[in-house]
């Protein structure tokens, strides 16, 4: 679907038939408002990709983000609720780390999906301060990725309970909160 989209990019211009047939596509693919915001989020992404320079890919990255404030309900609290697997959970978190600009919190009990470290290590290598909180014990476990987190200069700090740290949740630029059950794991979606 992707592909066939950015296919309609070659000439600068979405024809009216282009429009119609990609607004068929889309709708049908795309039912909930967090699929079509994670979607979209790929083809800047891609757009992104595409430009020759620097500064063409901040003005794209520029976009998303004045595309981003216009999204927003200002009669609304803002916000969202996600259920996954219905909803693409591990998008939707790429989206958010992706769109943090200053700071990054994260207290989850593990992280083993590397997806979500990539965008983490990504936003931390943007200049983002990262801050992760995680179980001392799950951070030895096998497929646990909060060491290669710790190596690639993330603030990595660990529970000094007897207890399990079991916490999901995270705080993007002191403004953006995602919290619940939803582990930061590869089995997260199976569950």
């Amino acid at each position: 679907m992707l592909a066939d989209l950015l296919e309609t990019l070659s000439d600068g211009r979405l024809s009216r038939s282009e429009r119609r047939e990609a607004s068929a596509t889309l709708t049908a693919a795309l039912p909930s408002d967090s699929a079509r915001r994670a979607f979209a989020r790929k083809v800047v992404d891609a757009v992104a990709e595409r430009m020759p320079g620097a500064q063409e890919r901040d003005a794209v990255e520029w976009l998303w983000d004045v595309i981003g404030l216009l999204w927003r309900d200002q009669g609304s609290s803002g916000a969202r609720a996600y259920f996954g697997p219905k909803d693409p959970m591990v998008e939707t978190l790429q989206a958010l780390i992706r769109g943090t600009r200053s700071s990054l919190d994260v207290a989850v009990f593990t992280v083993t999906d590397n997806r979500l470290s990539d965008a983490l290590q990504d936003a931390h290598r943007r200049g983002v301060v990262v801050r992760l909180l995680t179980d001392d014990d799950k951070q030895h476990d096998r497929g646990s990725d909060v060491d290669r987190l710790r190596r690639a200069g993330l603030s990595v700090a660990v529970d000094r309970s007897e207890h399990h740290f079991h916490h999901k949740f995270a705080v993007a630029d002191g403004r953006t909160l995602v919290t619940g059950s939803y582990n930061w794991t590869r089995g997260a979606d199976l569950n």
